[in-house]
């Protein structure tokens, strides 16, 4: 195994993580597309193109961007195979996404953190080569990670794990970006209800007042 370009290990890793990740429009209970009467469902294409672009540069046939959650891991875009959310323990992200550090596998069958992982036996998948890129926001809180592999054992070249690693830092831009929207939203929301609170209270006390004024004036 072989790493590069070490960071430091990110804080976050609790049941706070769910409330945080939240706030980038993730880690929604399934089925949920609204939170506080705000839309949440923004728009994944982005995040779907850097991924198929991920996959091209590391030359492997998979790729995709998981948020991992208190008890899941949701894969948010994904290419060569359909998205879909497993618990946890059963994520090879999970193992090493805390890290602070890229992870690259040439054979995950070998690795004793994944040899008996369900994505490397054949239970869920038969993964070998396997890279890993944290999604860390400039505040340390680790998102999940942006991973590439392959059936196949592999060892990619220099060049395309720094490719890889600038990738994941376009994926945090991105997924900060929807935060910053969602939380105009939220903002905007806020504004209409205390502007329709403050129209229903004007027109309480404009009623309230009308009698004594008329009988004053009269």
């Amino acid at each position: 195994m072989a790493a590069t370009h070490s960071v430091t290990a990110a804080p976050g890793d609790s049941a706070a993580r769910d409330d945080l990740l939240q706030e980038y429009g993730l880690a929604l209970p399934a089925g949920e597309g609204r939170q506080s009467g705000v839309d949440v469902a923004l728009s994944m294409e982005p995040l779907q193109n850097l991924v198929q672009l991920a996959a091209k540069l590391c030359g492997v046939p998979f790729g995709v961007i998981n948020v991992v959650t208190e008890d899941e891991q949701q894969q948010v875009a994904a290419v060569g195979f359909e998205a879909a959310v497993c618990a946890r323990k059963d994520s090879m992200c999970s193992e090493v996404f805390l890290s602070g550090k890229t992870t690259v596998v040439p054979d995950a069958s070998l690795d004793p953190r994944l040899a008996s992982n369900p994505f490397v036996t054949g239970e869920i998948a038969s993964v070998r080569f396997y890279a890993s890129v944290p999604l860390e926001t400039s505040s340390g809180f680790v998102l999940g990670s942006l991973c590439v592999f392959s059936n196949s054992p592999g060892t990619p070249a220099k060049d395309q794990l720094d490719m890889l690693e600038i990738l994941a830092r376009q994926a945090v831009q991105l997924l900060e970006l929807q935060r910053r929207t969602l939380q105009l939203k939220r903002a905007l929301t806020e504004v209409r209800e205390s502007n329709a609170k403050l129209a229903e209270f004007a027109g309480r006390v404009s009623h309230d007042l009308r009698g004594p004024l008329t009988t004053m004036l009269g």
